[in-house]
Order: C-alpha cells, then sequence, then structure tokens
C-alpha cells in the first residue's frame, strides 16, 4: 500500500458518521441536490483521486479543463480569464466612452497627487500573457478589436498623462525565449512573468526613471515563481502538465527590504543610495521592486488604493502606478484615492445618519488594552506612547451606500492617523491594509472613507502615531455619501 493510499484509509476511517437523511417534504426533495454534493464532498474519500482522473480526461480527451478561471491555449498553455479577461483583451467587451473617461479622469487625478507633493509621476497598464503570447492564446479567442488596456493607455496619452507601454519592449524580447526549456517571458501554466520577464520589466522602468541599475550576474536555476505560479494542482492535474523548471535570476541574492508595518502583507521599503520612489504595485511587482530596491529609495506598497498619507510621507521624487492588464476588468469606483481634499469633499456633500462620538452619541470608544468600550461624554486626552495610541470606535450603523466618517481631534506636531477597519469582531490590533491620513498640528479634522461593506457592527481601529504631545479627541461624526457626486475627477472619493 502506497502512502497515499495510507492517509487516504486513515482519513476514511476518522472522517465522522452521519445517517443519510429523509426527504418527507417537497422542501427537502428540492434541496437534495445539495445535500448530495455535501455528502459527496464530506463522505467519499475518493473525491480527489475522482476529480484527478476526470480532469486529465477532460485534458487529454476534449484538450479543455474545467471551471472558469483559467482557459486552456495552444499546446499546453493556462491563461487566465474568470470569465471574461480573454474577451476584454479580443476587444469584445470594450470600455464604454463613459468607462474609459472615468479611467482617464482618475488617473488624472492621482498624477496631481503627485504634482501636489513634487513628483514626477508615470502609470504603466502591463501588458498581461495573451497581449505578449496572441500565437499561444485559445483559437476560439480571435482578436474582434483592441483591447481595453489599449484604450486607456491611447486615451492617457491624449489626455497627456505619463504613461509607460511594456508591450513594444516584451514583443521585441520574445526573440530570446529557448521553449525546449520552458524560457519565456511568462509562465506558460501560470498568469504571471517569468523571471526574466520581471528583469525586463525592471530594466525598462530604470530606464524609463533614470535609474541605473548595478550590473548583476544572471543564472539559469529554479526560481522562486515555480511552485506557485502553476495553476495544475487547482486543475487536479498534478503530473499531467510538465514541470516548471529552471529560470533566469540573479546570481547574488537580491535584498528582501523592510516589511512595511500597516500596509499589505507584502509592501516592503528598501533604504536604497538612489532616488526615492513611491511604487504601487500588485502581484506584478513583486520581482520587479526587489531588482529596484538595491538601487534606490523605494516605497513599495501593495495596493491599488492610493495612501495619499503614505505617498506624502515617502516624499518621493517619483510615483509609479503599476497596473496589470485585467485590473481594468473592474470599475474605478471601486479603487479608493483618499487624498484630504477628495475625502473632505466626499464628508461635505454626503447626508448624515444620526451616528456620532459624543454626548448624547450611539458611538463607542475602546482604548486597546483599556478599559470596556464607553461613550464619549466630553473631549478625551490621551496620553502619546511609544509606537502610538491605539483606539477602537465602534457600533457603526448599517449604510446602504459608502460613507465617511470625520474625527475632530487635537494632534501633536507631526501627527498622522493609521486606519483599520475592523468589521464584527476583527482585531484592530492587528495593522494590516490599513490607510493612513497625515494631519496638521493643533486641532485637526481627518475624513475617512468607509466603504459600505464594513458597517453593521462594525469598528474602526486607529492608531494615533506621532510626537510626544498628548492627543486630544473631541469626537466623531458618520455621514453616507451621495449617490450622485459628478465625475471621479471632481469628487475623488471611493474609486
Amino acid at each position: 500500500m502506497t502512502t497515499d493510499e495510507k492517509t487516504q484509509t486513515v482519513e476514511i476511517r476518522e472522517r465522522e458518521r452521519r445517517a443519510l437523511a429523509s426527504y418527507p417534504s417537497l422542501e427537502q426533495v428540492e434541496a437534495a441536490p445539495r445535500a448530495i454534493e455535501k455528502a459527496y464532498a464530506d463522505h467519499l474519500g475518493l473525491r480527489t483521486l475522482l476529480l484527478r482522473a476526470a480532469a486529465r480526461l477532460r485534458w487529454s480527451a476534449l484538450k479543455m479543463i474545467g471551471g472558469t478561471e483559467m482557459v486552456r491555449g495552444r499546446g499546453e498553455w493556462l491563461f487566465l480569464h474568470y470569465g471574461k479577461h480573454l474577451d476584454m483583451w479580443r476587444g469584445a467587451e470594450p470600455l464604454s466612452p463613459q468607462e474609459l473617461a472615468s479611467w482617464v479622469e482618475l488617473l488624472q487625478t492621482r498624477r496631481q497627487l503627485a504634482i501636489q507633493v513634487g513628483a514626477k509621476y508615470v502609470v504603466a497598464l502591463l501588458p498581461s500573457k495573451p497581449s505578449v503570447y496572441p500565437e499561444w492564446a485559445p483559437p476560439r479567442y480571435r482578436k474582434l478589436g483592441p483591447s481595453r488596456r489599449k484604450q486607456v493607455l491611447e486615451a492617457l496619452l491624449a489626455a497627456g498623462v505619463p504613461t509607460l507601454d511594456l508591450l513594444p519592449k516584451m514583443q521585441a524580447a520574445k526573440s530570446d525565449d529557448q521553449p525546449e526549456q520552458m524560457d519565456f517571458l511568462f509562465h506558460t501554466q501560470g498568469p504571471h512573468w517569468s523571471g526574466r520577464g520581471e528583469r525586463l520589466a525592471a530594466e525598462v522602468l530604470a530606464s524609463h526613471i533614470g535609474l541605473d541599475l548595478s550590473p548583476r550576474t544572471w543564472e539559469l536555476r529554479p526560481g522562486p515563481r515555480a511552485a506557485e505560479d502553476t495553476w495544475a494542482p487547482r486543475l487536479y492535474l498534478d503530473g499531467a502538465l510538465p514541470p516548471l523548471r529552471q529560470e533566469w535570476w540573479p546570481k547574488a541574492e537580491l535584498p528582501p527590504g523592510q516589511k512595511y508595518a500597516g500596509a499589505h502583507s507584502d509592501s516592503r521599503r528598501f533604504p536604497g543610495p538612489g532616488p526615492r520612489i513611491f511604487f504601487q504595485h500588485d502581484s506584478f511587482g513583486r520581482g520587479v521592486r526587489d531588482i529596484l530596491g538595491a538601487d534606490c529609495e523605494l516605497t513599495a506598497i501593495w495596493s491599488h488604493h492610493f495612501d495619499f498619507g503614505r505617498m506624502q510621507e515617502a516624499q518621493p521624487e517619483w510615483v509609479v502606478d503599476w497596473w496589470v492588464e485585467w485590473v481594468l476588468a473592474g470599475n474605478t469606483k471601486a479603487v479608493r484615492l483618499n487624498s484630504p481634499q477628495s475625502c473632505t469633499l466626499e464628508f461635505e456633500m454626503g447626508t448624515g445618519v444620526g451616528w456620532y462620538l459624543g454626548p448624547g452619541g450611539t458611538g463607542t470608544l475602546q482604548l486597546v488594552d483599556g478599559p470596556p468600550a464607553k461613550t464619549l461624554g466630553e473631549s478625551l486626552m490621551l496620553e502619546a506612547k511609544t509606537g502610538g495610541v491605539r483606539l477602537i470606535i465602534g457600533n457603526l450603523p448599517q449604510l446602504a451606500t459608502d460613507g465617511v466618517c470625520r474625527l475632530v481631534l487635537t494632534a501633536p506636531a507631526g501627527g498622522a492617523i493609521e486606519v483599520m477597519l475592523t468589521p464584527g469582531n476583527g482585531d484592530p490590533v492587528r495593522r494590516v491594509n490599513t490607510q493612513r491620513f497625515p494631519l496638521t498640528p493643533g486641532h485637526s479634522r481627518v475624513d475617512i472613507p468607509l466603504p459600505k461593506d464594513a458597517h453593521g457592527g462594525a469598528s474602526i481601529g486607529l492608531l494615533l502615531d506621532g510626537g510626544a504631545t498628548p492627543w486630544t479627541l473631541h469626537g466623531a461624526q458618520l455621514r453616507a455619501k451621495a449617490i450622485d457626486q459628478g465625475s471621479p475627477g471632481t469628487s475623488g472619493g471611493e474609486r
């Protein structure tokens, strides 16, 4: 008996036994398919083996894969789809004139915010795998027109927004591919760049911003993306697809950077010797970030939300928006833009909901590691501590739309507020995916955008950060955002 068979035998023996359900009523009969599915998942010890056998049969006989996340291309290539990405690449679902204008106005506004802190700005809408390798894309997804990425790039150029298009350089670099070694700019079984693709992207960006990269020796070896950038296990095709072998990586280890407390867990700071860069990215920025980090003072934030507070504190010479092509599947209103001006405008145009933190209000206040939550009867002086003062403002109501919460306080010199939404019984001490809001010393107001799905028994975790002077919290008020607030470049709130 093999190790896998022994493991499955133990799993079956230890699994809970449940009696089969009876279906005396019509309602139970209608619910039978779901009950059968649950029983299949809970009790059938051979489930994984059967799914793997079915997936291999579909792969070899029908040349297809299950689900809507991935689509099989030519050969054994896989392409990310999620039911729409390939259609947006081939021009079957172009952006409407209104949607296109919304993206341009959003990025124009982000550029203006960069200019406010004295930085240059560039946006890169990165080509995804079918844009670089259309010859390997599924034959049935033939091109019908321009992709959304091309639409936005052309509109940005027409509007005078600085853009960086990596597609020509990547198309030229395909001449160095080595198919016999599965050496391409993208992984064949996943959506991301290979090590060589990340290297090329870093070189193109460095050239654009005038950064001289240190000479490095590159070697062909197993790369850190190889294990995670194959969808074979998720598609139950383990062993059916050729294993990812080697790719190009720098011979000397790259500096890992310092984790950026409060931001996404994969955000980093690099104290390099070169220019100061504020780099906003997603999964297509990891390797690029690491390559650049050895040669510049880099603040790399894993987020498409524009965090004005963190950008201002970084005092960058360059602000880089680094978005992969499929981000354009979303709506601009899903991307936050928390500049002080935009948040204040959202609050002033909003409508009161009756919630406030103050005498007679329903809001509650609690010091982390302090006494139980209570209402705020009067202004509260808070002792400054090393690492900041942590608060929880709770009992937020359910709202039908997004909201804005205004805090009124007296801040010390150089103070800032870091905000974390903590729905339900979330832990407000865990500072992850926070927003950073700069404050002016003295009497201050800070307006915090709150997505509607964070309301309903939720709380706001606050870190009052900076200075040895005590803070004084005077109160807070919540307003629901107006449904129609004009163009995104004007309102600049939740995008």
